[in-house]
Order: C-alpha cells, then structure tokens, then sequence
C-alpha cells in the first residue's frame, strides 16, 4: 500500500470526503484531486496538514507505520472523553441509543432524484 492508498483508507475509515479533508488542510478542491490522482504530491508542510487533519501521521501516511497508542480521530475525541467517563451500565445505554439510531438510518427509504 503507498501513500495514497493509505490516504483513501483513513479518508473512508473516518467516513469522511476528500472534499472535506481539502478544506481542513487549506487547499483547493482541485488541487487535492490531482493529489489524489497522483498527478502531483503535496509538499512537506501540506503532507503534516493533511495527516494532522486525519489524526494520523506523515510516516504513516508515507510508510505505513503507526504508534502502537490508539487516538480516536479529533472530530470524535470529545465524544470519546465523555464516554470514558461512564460507568458500564451508562455506556451500555448509550450503545442501545446509538444502534438504534444507526439501524433507523440504515432501513430510511433514500428519497429519489
């Protein structure tokens, strides 16, 4: 796996768009397709940006090694701090009301264009 297929990986991973990750890092849309297309390569700095924007990091992203300390990703990290503050009778709960809430999302009809 090379540098942008662990780019699309995380970007899925996070269910997130590339679109996104290139408004988070500063750059044209357009720019991070040809990205993306490998038609050019961001610099150092834009490389730092996007893995930072990922939660993740450059020599990841470049040579597919990682802490072996797991950080949730930033957009979801204060949802993780709370739930670490809850007993397990607590989180249980909030798992029953997050399941039910994905299944109601999964089995909405999608509305036809």
């Amino acid at each position: 796996m090379d540098f942008w297929e662990r780019l699309k990986t995380l970007i899925k991973e996070q269910k997130t768009t590339q679109e996104w990750v290139a408004n988070k890092t500063g750059v044209s849309f357009g720019t991070f397709r040809k990205w993306m297309s490998r038609k050019t390569m961001p610099n150092a700095d834009q490389a730092v940006e996007i893995a930072d924007v990922l939660d993740t990091t450059v020599e990841y992203l470049v040579k597919g090694k990682s802490s072996d300390t797991w950080q949730p990703p930033r957009r979801y990290a204060d949802i993780v701090k709370l739930l670490e503050e809850l007993d397990d009778s607590e989180l249980e709960a909030v798992k029953v009301l997050a399941e039910g809430y994905a299944s109601r999302k999964r089995n909405k009809p999608q509305k036809e264009t």
